[in-house]
């Protein structure tokens, strides 16, 4: 047993079994088949089963969970942002068997925006409402029946487009929907391979969606729309090789805002021009985000570093630690005009221990204080 200020350390079996617990964390770990750690901030759980992650500021949170019981697959994820406006989004799948996803927005207490999409072996469902503009549209599509629905307010002018289809030969359709003069929808479905566009074009506005996919498994979208921003039209691609390959690309006036390329388990990576959260085999990560105040570098279990900003406060709060749980710890807390700097030195049976603390406290009386054990 260690004991370290208000930290409490115990192993058995050092390094296999581990228990650590202190103000500002619980850790555990029954090497190699569990481990865990818990902050205010942070969740981390992970097994040779399955990855649990949670994390929260004052404007972002975030949750996932991927679990592997051969020959299946499990994952969910939710994150929850609340800047301007409150959004939550998350998807949830079992492979081979469904995968949803799901998006809401709210303003205030009063829900904008809604989407809901399901995806089976037997069928695909998805759903889409904007509270504000009174615009909804649906579909249902499985290889005997075809149903879509979208009702819409204009002018105080109501509009609905209904469509259902008893398909006479399975897995051929096609079709096209005009609205007005300045909208055209078309659609076909062709032994597996779906393709759909439209188009619509008022004044100084210019709308064009399309899509593909086949048989669900690989497909794409790309979405134009300048009706948002006045730096130029916003152009949004997504491709997808289910369930091995997921990217997503946003660009504004001709510069990219956003991309996304995700490798379920192997690797995940977001990057915007400021910005960027990269994750390799769950154990290897690197995100930087001057906005929220975070930057942290993993290589695990030999390589953890993070930096915090606390931003919200208004206070220049830093907390920065770098380890190789094996060999060597290093901790720096900056608050204010106060850091503590703790290192550890560790040989791999524990013979020897070095540990340093070191208090600098930057006021008109200076004081210093060393501790060597």
């Amino acid at each position: 047993m260690e004991k370290e200020n208000d930290r409490r350390e115990y192993s058995v079996l050092w390094p296999l079994i581990r228990y650590a617990r202190s103000k500002e964390e619980t850790a555990y770990r029954f090497f190699p088949i569990f481990t865990h750690r818990e902050t205010a901030e942070r969740l981390e759980t992970k097994s040779i089963f399955y990855y649990r992650y949670k994390e929260k500021n004052g404007t972002y949170e975030t949750s996932s969970f991927h679990g592997i019981l051969f020959p299946f697959y499990q994952a969910s994820e939710e994150i929850f942002t609340k800047k301007d406006f409150r959004s939550v989004s998350g998807y949830n799948t079992l492979i081979p068997f469904y995968f949803r996803n799901y998006s809401d927005r709210f303003e205030g207490e009063k829900q904008v925006f809604q989407e809901r999409n399901l995806y089976t072996l037997l069928f695909l469902y998805s759903y889409k409402e904007n509270l504000p503009l009174k615009h909804k549209e649906s579909f249902f599509l499985s290889p005997f029946y075809y149903s879509s629905n979208e009702e819409k307010e204009k002018f105080d002018t109501s509009y609905v487009s209904d469509l259902n289809l008893i398909l006479p030969i399975p897995l051929v359709v096609w079709g096209r929907d005009k609205k007005g003069e300045g909208g055209d929808k078309r659609f076909r479905f062709i032994l597996g391979y779906y393709t759909s566009s439209f188009f619509q074009r008022s004044v100084n506005v210019t709308f064009q969606k399309s899509s593909w996919n086949f048989l669900l498994f690989m497909g794409g979208e790309r979405y134009i729309d300048d009706s948002y921003s006045t730096l130029g039209a916003q152009e949004t691609t997504r491709f997808y090789l289910f369930p091995f390959y997921f990217r997503e690309e946003i660009m504004k006036g001709g510069n990219w805002t956003y991309r996304s390329h995700k490798i379920p388990i192997l690797y995940s990576s977001q990057t915007t021009p400021n910005s960027y959260d990269i994750t390799i085999l769950l154990f290897a990560g690197f995100r930087s985000d001057p906005e929220s105040g975070i930057k942290r570098t993993m290589i695990l279990p030999f390589w953890y570093q993070s930096e915090n900003r606390d931003k919200i406060s208004g206070n220049d709060h830093k907390n920065f630690r770098t380890f190789t749980p094996v060999f060597f710890k290093w901790k720096l807390l900056k608050t204010g005009q106060t850091e503590e700097i703790v290192p550890k030195f560790l040989d791999s049976i524990q013979s020897f221990r070095f540990q340093c603390f070191i208090r600098l406290n930057l006021k008109p009386n200076m004081a210093l204080i060393l501790q060597v054990v």
